[in-house]
């Protein structure tokens, strides 16, 4: 099963890096520059590509082009991220894999990077983006593998995240979270793929699968994005009429058209009808709460009838 992020209202942007569409971002449309990177098909963790870099080689997008609503574009009020994405990386050197951190301009906002010796930490900005610390997790990767990284933060109470999960989706040593010191900075400095700095510390390896949230992504939501197996919350309403529902009894809201006619709602499933709900005449045009089983987790369209 592969995640789905598309009914997610929190899900603010996804970079797949296939193939003819390497830069394109399927949720947000915030089209990335690249500067040199490939679609590569030798290793890749979702889909049949991912992004290779050589050393040197990039990707980015100003802060003036990134969406509204992007988390941690300048302005931002609501400063919660979330960001998720596989790596694999040659260790050659220490390297950066995302950021929007400038700090020749002192706009540090935050920035994920590895060392040569294998260990993964954060850099969060402060003091309007002139000062920063690092917050270090505390394993160890194998060069060449593929790691699966979630970093989280929110300002509300400072709280930061830094999970790491393993090519099958497990856990990795133990979660690094913790509160800042500071409240982050949000800046305008562009948000730049295996980079920061304008192309700094550009190192050889793979992206792969990169979504950002503009909400906090829990540990076992992180765990079940690393296996594939990611939805939309329960019931969790989602656009055009589309409901991720999960096997169990869930109750719907249903509309009727209009008083002292006969109606129902219509459900649907892969465009086969698998039930429908029947509203009496007089039942007047508010919600009526009902209960409904449902035997098979997926997506399904709830449609007004008569």
């Amino acid at each position: 099963m592969a995640n789905i992020f598309t009914y997610d209202i929190h899900c603010k942007a996804l970079w797949r890096f296939e193939s003819g569409a390497l830069v394109t971002d399927s949720i947000g449309g915030n089209t990335l520059t690249n500067h040199g990177a490939s679609a590569d098909s030798s290793y890749y963790m979702e889909g049949s590509y991912s992004s290779l870099f050589e050393r040197y080689e990039y990707m980015n997008i100003t802060d003036s082009n990134l969406s509204t609503g992007f988390p941690f574009k300048s302005g931002d009020t609501n400063k919660k991220i979330s960001v998720c994405f596989w790596a694999r990386v040659a260790r050659v050197y220490d390297g950066a894999l995302l950021s929007k951190y400038d700090f020749s301009s002192g706009l540090r906002c935050f920035s994920i990077r590895y060392t040569s010796a294998g260990t993964f930490f954060i850099q969060l900005g402060y003091n309007s983006g002139g000062s920063y610390t690092n917050y270090t997790h505390g394993s160890t990767f194998p060069e060449n593998t593929w790691q699966h990284i979630t970093f989280s933060y929110d300002n509300s109470d400072r709280s930061y995240a830094l999970r790491l999960r393993d090519a099958s989706g497990n856990i990795v040593g133990t979660d690094l979270t913790g509160t800042a010191a500071n409240d982050i900075s949000i800046t305008t400095a562009p948000l730049e793929v295996n980079s920061y700095n304008g192309g700094n510390n550009a190192q050889w390896g793979r992206i792969d699968e990169l979504v950002f949230f503009d909400d906090i992504i829990t540990a076992a939501e992180a765990t079940q994005i690393a296996k594939g197996n990611y939805v939309p919350q329960a019931n969790e309403p989602i656009p055009e009429q589309l409901h991720y529902y999960k096997n169990g009894i869930v109750n719907i809201n249903i509309y009727p058209f209009s008083a002292g006619i006969d109606n129902y709602m219509n459900i649907t499933y892969s465009g086969t009808q698998v039930g429908y709900i029947p509203i009496v005449s007089g039942n007047g045009t508010g919600s009526h709460p009902t209960d409904l089983r449902i035997y098979k987790d997926g997506i399904y369209t709830v449609q007004s009838e008569r």
